[in-house]
């Protein structure tokens, strides 16, 4: 106890929540082409998170940098539509 865990301790936090992922899809949703895109996408995004953050543990971080990105993506979304 108070050591921090290893990376490979992330990695397969990350592959438990992906199986998890699919296997509901799989149970109560079978065939749901949606359903599986959703869990891919957010199992790629977990995993994302884990690599930007070197697959250490979470610390704190501010919300404003990823506000900022969306606002701008949002924008830039927006103007692209007119």
């Amino acid at each position: 106890m108070g050591h921090e865990p290893g990376p490979q301790a992330r990695r397969g936090l990350d592959a438990r929540l992906s199986r998890h992922l699919h296997e509901a899809c799989r149970t109560a949703a079978p065939g749901d082409g949606w359903c599986v895109l959703t869990a891919d996408v957010a199992s790629i995004a977990v995993r994302f998170n884990s690599w930007r953050q070197r697959d250490a543990a979470p610390v704190p971080e501010s919300p404003l940098p990823y506000a900022a990105v969306v606002w701008t993506l949002a924008a830039a979304a927006r103007w692209a539509v007119r």
